[in-house]
Formats: C-alpha cells, sequence, structure tokens
C-alpha cells in the first residue's frame, strides 16, 4: 500500500533567533511559496464554514487542517525553543506567522541602524578584496530585506542604491587602491559594483606582483641555488691576471705555456691529435707577438724589427725557447 511522503519535518536551515527575522522571515515565505502553502498565512486558503454539503466539507476541513498543521510544524521547526513555547497558544498558521511579525518587525528600525553603522565602520584593513567585498555584501543584503517591496521596483531607488554601494565600497579601500579609487570616482557614468570589484581583484594581483617580483615571474630567489652566480667580495672576478714570464697552464715562473715541462711530458706519453697541434700552433703565436711588443716596449728591437718578426718562421716555432731569447736580447740591451 502506498502512501504520500510525510514532509511536515521538513523545514528552513536558517533559525529565527530574533534579531535574524528580516533574513528568517524571506527564506520561509519562499520556502512556503514553494511547497504552496503560502496561502495559509496571507488568509487566501481559509478554514472551511460551508456544511451544505456534509461529505464535502468534512474532506475540505481535513486537508485544511493538514495543510495548516504543516505549515506551523514548519515554522516551529525553524526557531529557537524559547520563541517556539510562544505559538503554543495560536492555532493557525496565520497567527503564528502575525505574531512573529509584530513582535519582530518593531525593532527593524533598530536592525537597520545597526546595519547602516557595521556598514561605515567596516574597514578592508589585512582582508583582501575577495574577503572584504564578501563581508560587505552580507551587510548589504542585510539591508535590502528591510525595504518595501514598493520601493524595490523604482528605478531610480535601484540607481541610487547602487551609487551609495559603490562609495560605501570605495571609502572603506586601504591606501594601496587609492589611485584607482581616484579614477573610478571620475567616471562618468559611474561603473557598477561587480565591474569595479573585478578591476579592484586585478589591481591586487598586479600590487602583489611588484611587491614580489621574483615570485611573481617564477623565479626561485635562493642565494644557495645551484644556478646562482657566485658572489666574491673584493676585486671584480674576470680573466686572471698572467705575468709576463709566467705559464698560463701550471702557473709556473720562467717558462711560457708552449715551453711547459708539464705539457711537453704529457705530449710524450698521450697521443696528440691534429687539433692538438693546431692549439699549440696559435698559442705559440700568441706568445710570440706578446714578446714582440714587450720588446718593442723596451726598445730592446725597433718596431720596424718587430713588424719584420711577425711574417717570421719563428712565429710558428713551438721548439724555441723564449725565455733565453728574451734573456739574451735583455742582456745586449743594457751592455749596449
Amino acid at each position: 500500500m502506498s502512501h504520500d511522503k510525510d514532509d511536515s519535518l521538513q523545514s528552513i536551515s536558517v533559525q529565527l533567533k530574533g534579531e535574524n527575522y528580516p533574513y528568517w522571515s524571506y527564506v520561509m515565505k519562499n520556502f512556503l511559496t514553494g511547497k504552496d502553502m503560502w496561502s495559509y498565512i496571507d488568509g487566501t486558503s481559509v478554514k472551511p464554514m460551508d456544511r451544505k454539503d456534509v461529505d464535502k466539507y468534512a474532506e475540505a476541513l481535513k486537508t485544511w487542517n493538514k495543510n495548516n498543521s504543516k505549515v506551523i510544524t514548519w515554522i516551529n521547526n525553524s526557531v529557537s525553543q524559547s520563541i517556539g513555547m510562544q505559538l503554543a497558544k495560536f492555532d493557525t498558521a496565520q497567527e503564528v506567522w502575525e505574531h512573529l511579525k509584530r513582535l519582530y518587525e518593531q525593532s527593524n528600525f533598530v536592525k537597520r541602524y545597526k546595519l547602516e553603522s557595521d556598514i561605515r565602520e567596516l574597514k578592508q584593513n589585512n582582508m583582501t578584496i575577495h574577503e572584504f567585498y564578501s563581508a560587505m555584501t552580507n551587510l548589504w543584503d542585510q539591508l535590502a530585506l528591510m525595504e518595501s517591496p514598493e520601493l524595490k521596483v523604482v528605478k531610480a531607488y535601484n540607481d541610487h542604491r547602487e551609487e551609495q554601494r559603490l562609495v560605501q565600497l570605495l571609502m572603506a579601500l586601504r591606501d594601496d587602491f587609492e589611485g584607482l579609487r581616484g579614477a573610478i570616482l571620475h567616471r562618468i557614468p559611474l561603473p557598477k559594483v561587480d565591474s569595479v570589484v573585478s578591476e579592484l581583484l586585478a589591481e591586487e594581483t598586479r600590487l602583489k606582483s611588484q611587491s614580489n617580483p621574483h615570485q611573481a615571474r617564477g623565479i626561485i630567489s635562493n642565494p644557495s641555488s645551484v644556478f646562482a652566480a657566485p658572489f666574491h667580495k673584493g676585486k671584480p672576478q674576470g680573466r686572471a691576471v698572467i705575468g709576463f714570464d709566467e705559464c698560463s697552464f701550471c702557473r709556473g715562473k720562467g717558462h711560457w705555456k708552449s715551453q711547459c715541462p708539464k705539457l711537453l711530458k704529457a705530449s710524450r706519453t698521450n697521443f696528440r691529435s691534429p687539433l692538438s697541434n693546431v692549439a699549440d700552433i696559435a698559442s705559440t703565436m700568441f706568445e710570440f707577438v706578446r714578446l714582440i711588443w714587450f720588446l718593442v716596449s723596451l726598445d730592446c728591437i725597433g718596431l720596424d724589427v718587430g713588424l719584420i718578426w711577425f711574417g717570421s718562421p719563428l712565429l710558428v716555432d713551438r721548439d724555441l725557447n723564449w725565455v733565453d731569447l728574451l734573456s739574451g736580447l735583455i742582456c745586449n740591451k743594457l751592455k749596449a
């Protein structure tokens, strides 16, 4: 045997505690309308009184009592226990609703005063734009529930409310957004609040990227990173300075790289490719040119002689002892 599902225990998630009556009544009204039961609150569905047809009267009365009890149960299940105990003396859902309305709607002006004060005192401070906008929207929505239905359909009133909310939002921003705030206030016409919030979110992202540019670009700033260039105090780091009589390979004194004993010893034991021979010739040419300019600077030879030497076979003679040649020329210069 099938039975209709009993939904009398269903209720809304908001519990009436007194000060939240505007929001509670808004949610409850929508709930009852969705259940097709609001007529038991506004008086459209009245208790049957016509007893001419006894059978029809009994059936209509049964249906009305059942639905009336459902509405009362839904209301009782959505109020605090202390408020619910006050409702036991009423027989109809309409009486219950009117009682709650008289009891808590009288303090709406006080509630409105409190909401207006909270809006003026709310500042962004350390909140993000998203957190700040959520807090402000919560207060705006509570205040909107107290507006009369007649005002909500007036375009001029809605435009004024939108501008008022924009002013309240901009006034409460941190000084970080002063540039964008000034630009928005000079726009004609003024933008909507939601579009301003979108701009504020973009500006917030830009400010964060400026405060930490390395993080914004995806670069990990870590001095100990293996990719970081080493830092040395003192002289700037560059190519090492090599003395005139110093070997660029072993850093020994009295010979150059082309006559380095270590390289000569290695050349006897290791296979030398044609490329290594070319490298040695290039090194010899460089050292020979360096020697020529050094001798010219000491006036050991003239510039014309030095230029002739540039074309000499000595330029590629890897067996030439440059130190002996240099010593002989210097000694001859001193004797002269």
